[in-house]
């Protein structure tokens, strides 16, 4: 689909100005791959730390309509992910879990 990449800038600027240049060219080309190989399995998840209200969630909303909210989970508590149970939803290829507390994961 033809679009105009200069309506783009902003969401880049974001996107480094959260989390840096070099993290930021990561994570755009991680995302990018997800819209445009969406079959295509990637070998890590990206996990996005930082206070509240910098704008995580804000930098994947553009992502979220382009592949589609069909194919976006999304995790808030009081849910939980546990090392043992990982929520596998059928046929996503992205999922948000917002607010989760990092504790320390023991083999079962």
């Amino acid at each position: 689909m033809p679009g105009n990449s200069a309506e783009a800038e902003p969401w880049l600027r974001h996107i480094h100005k959260v989390f840096g240049e070099e993290d930021g060219r990561h994570i755009i080309k991680w995302l990018a791959q997800r819209v445009q190989q969406p079959q295509v399995k990637i070998n890590h998840a990206l996990v996005l730390g930082g206070p509240q209200g910098i704008g995580k969630d804000t930098l994947l909303e553009p992502v979220k309509r382009a592949i589609g909210p069909w194919n976006f989970s999304e995790v808030q508590p009081p849910q939980r992910l546990d090392i043992a149970f990982v929520p596998k939803p059928k046929n996503k290829i992205q999922l948000r879990a917002s607010h989760l507390l990092a504790g320390r994961l023991t083999p079962s």
